[in-house]
């Protein structure tokens, strides 16, 4: 039996630059990827949870009168498993799977818990340009789950950079990715990452991966997708540039994101604008 691929999960806030990284290592035939699973945050977590409360409160019904915490994490586990073994299907010699669910930042200690040699890949963008992305998503395909207001972004942006931050002290395994690192630096910030999931490369060759994922390339069908996603992955794209924000954004949603995001932004070498778009 062929040894279990490495874990590596894409995590963050929606919209700022996942689904790309996460086609970016689609092209090199060592991984494989499927369309986000939510397991974690949806299935997983949630089981784990209850059972450990219900246990602590005494009570004698539900999943924690019959198994241990242990039986409890293997069921889990048990979850995850044919997720990554539907994937092995199409590429059964992959080294490392990937799974791009944003959510799963909040959910990284039941993560460790089960996977605790999984690789963590944090990325963040700039929240204007997040809350920007957001709020466009929210008119359109988006509109069940994407905040339709600048506070409502940017205190989703802002959870799940707190959440981020709290991953280093879970694991050792966790790089932090700045998607304008990506657009202005890509290769050798995607030699990082490659490097954490045990992946050799050089520079040279993440170059290559950002060749065939070109946006002419994500137009016309010619990228490798993860299993699972459908239509065009395009889609996914809108506004590459890191400072577009500044075009769809007026002076009081910017301010407004600043105020709730500005400790945060400080840390991550984000200017803050001041209302100046």
């Amino acid at each position: 039996m062929a040894s279990m691929p490495t874990f590596g999960f894409i995590v963050g806030s929606p919209r700022s630059g996942t689904t790309w990284l996460q086609l970016l290592l689609l092209q090199d035939p060592r991984v494989v990827s499927v369309q986000e699973t939510h397991v974690f945050s949806e299935w997983i977590a949630p089981l784990v949870k209850a059972t450990r409360s219900d246990r602590a409160r005494g009570r004698v019904v539900g999943l924690s009168a019959l198994f241990d915490d242990d039986q409890v994490l293997e069921m889990g586990r048990s979850l995850f498993q044919p997720i990554v073994d539907r994937a092995l299907q199409e590429r059964p010699d992959a080294e490392v799977f990937v799974d791009k669910t944003p959510s799963h930042v909040r959910q990284a200690e039941t993560i460790v818990e089960l996977y605790p040699d999984a690789r963590f890949i944090e990325v963040v963008r700039d929240p204007r340009a997040v809350a920007a992305s957001l709020i466009a998503a929210s008119r359109t395909w988006g509109r069940s789950w994407a905040p339709s207001d600048a506070a409502g972004a940017a205190r989703r942006w802002r959870n799940a950079v707190r959440a981020g931050n709290q991953l280093r002290d879970l694991t050792s395994h966790v790089v932090r990715v700045r998607y304008e690192d990506l657009t202005s630096n890509g290769p050798t910030t995607l030699l990082g990452v490659m490097e954490l999931l045990d992946l050799p490369a050089d520079v040279d060759h993440c170059a290559r991966l950002f060749e065939l994922c070109a946006v002419e390339r994500l137009g016309d069908g010619a990228v490798e997708k993860p299993l699972g996603m459908s239509g065009n992955v395009a889609g996914t794209a809108r506004n590459a540039s890191a400072a577009g924000w500044r075009e769809e954004l007026d002076r009081g949603n910017i301010r407004t994101i600043e105020a709730i995001c500005g400790d945060e932004m400080a840390a991550l070498g984000y200017d803050l604008a001041g209302g100046d778009g």
